[in-house]
């Protein structure tokens, strides 16, 4: 499944990044005054931009722009030129904005041959352009994805329902505290129960989180906090490096906050269908497209190569169980069952569940990771976890590889969640390339 991508062709030369801007539209003057500019720059890297979303509305594409480059090569400056597409698949194909991602079936594969096609010959003067057909564009970026549906997701976790105290039909019970206080719900207009349970959990278990509710969650004594203030924008986590980035986060509020609302049918339909929805997405920067070329064996770097469905959910998966971890979430009282109905030594079934009790208590898999290395007592017990000279990151590591091998999360389920298990959500992303590899 595929958000957005960026298209990206080497034109080498001046003459060639001249002829391009002439067939679209540009003037022999302009293109000529654009150019020069380029060359005579003082800038490593310059872009002239071609057209935007703006000018295309509902098109898929969301930038076309020339990139100068500017670098030094066997004691010469040399300039190159690649003209650069920054597009939507599947919104090119609808011709609307969607909430659904491009599937990368035969069918759609087509109909994307057909729609870029289509598009680029409305933008472009010239008939018959080599510049409308997508087999002789190459990948620059891509932006794998797929959408987690929670629409019905209460069957995803087992609950225990306090008796008193509760507001709020049976869905939510559990939820609140005696002041009717939503324990974890930071926009529950946009997510139900089970969808908000699964994005605190990918905050906890991310080693970067860029949301600052979780971090204030995380380092609040209470049960819940107000995060009514806290924009919307940070309604997300996300951990990558500089070649890609891993990201989850709230459909619905992205809706909010990008899409326009000049058309209120439309913006309507873009809310409510956007609903429960947590989209885990892996952007793939220049240098992860390149290393997934080698990767895949791919013949070349064309980007209908990088639209192999197989390729995709195993690449998804992959990251997804590097982020997330593929077990299921449970309760410390059963993760501690599962550990001891085991077949592990007895000295090691104690560090395992003392391992749990670092993580419970710090909220955080990578911040347990770092108490355990100087080590800390786990509150009103006596117990002292890690600090030994043996107690390394490699060993805290080797305890997470014993209990994950036991199916169990580390991340435990909080008590007063009065939550039981939660079944991790991996098999929709099964389910939705299933008939498809």
């Amino acid at each position: 499944m595929v958000h957005t991508c960026e298209l990206f062709l080497d034109l080498r030369t001046f003459d060639n990044a001249w002829n391009v801007l002439e067939q679209f539209g540009f003037s022999h003057d302009s293109a000529l005054s654009y150019l020069e500019e380029s060359f005579n720059g003082i800038h490593n890297i310059y872009s002239i931009i071609i057209t935007t979303a703006r000018n295309c509305p509902n098109s898929g594409i969301h930038e076309i722009r020339i990139n100068c480059y500017r670098f030094r090569e066997y004691g010469d400056i040399i300039t190159r030129y690649h003209l650069v597409i920054r597009m939507e698949p599947q919104m090119m194909i609808t011709q609307q904005r969607v909430i659904d991602l491009f599937s990368v079936n035969p069918d759609n594969l087509q109909r994307l041959r057909d729609a870029f096609h289509n598009v680029m010959s409305n933008i472009i003067d010239v008939p018959n352009s080599y510049l409308t057909d997508i087999n002789s564009y190459s990948c620059r970026r891509i932006d794998y994805a797929i959408n987690l549906d929670f629409s019905n997701g209460y069957d995803t976790f087992d609950r225990n329902i306090r008796a008193t105290g509760e507001t709020g039909n049976a869905a939510t019970k559990g939820f609140f505290d005696n002041n009717n206080h939503l324990y974890i719900t930071a926009f529950s207009k946009d997510l139900n129960d089970a969808a908000e349970i699964f994005f605190c959990f990918t905050g906890a278990t991310s080693t970067y989180c860029r949301r600052r509710k979780r971090t204030m969650w995380r380092e609040s004594n209470q049960p819940y906090i107000d995060f009514e203030h806290i924009p919307d924008r940070e309604q997300s986590t996300a951990e990558g490096n500089k070649s890609c980035k891993i990201h989850f986060y709230c459909k619905a509020a992205e809706v909010k906050n990008r899409y326009s609302d000049n058309d209120p049918q439309a913006y309507a339909q873009a809310i409510a269908a956007s609903k429960n929805i947590i989209r885990f997405e892996l952007q793939c920067y220049p240098n992860k497209v390149r290393g997934l070329k080698n990767i895949w064996q791919l013949e070349d770097g064309n980007f209908m190569n990088y639209l192999q469905p197989q390729f995709i959910r195993d690449l998804l998966i992959k990251n997804y169980r590097q982020t997330i971890g593929l077990e299921d979430f449970y309760s410390f009282y059963h993760a501690q069952k599962i550990i001891n109905s085991s077949n592990r030594r007895a000295a090691t079934k104690t560090k395992l569940i003392n391992t749990l009790r670092l993580i419970a208590q710090a909220r955080h898999v990578s911040k347990a990771k770092e108490q355990f290395i100087r080590g800390t007592r786990i509150k009103h017990t006596d117990i002292i976890v890690g600090g030994a000279a043996q107690d390394t990151p490699e060993t805290f590591n080797r305890y997470l590889r014993n209990i994950r091998e036991l199916g169990i999360n580390p991340f435990i389920i909080p008590k007063d969640w009065h939550i039981t298990r939660y079944r991790n959500p991996v098999y929709k992303i099964h389910e939705v390339f299933d008939g498809i590899c």
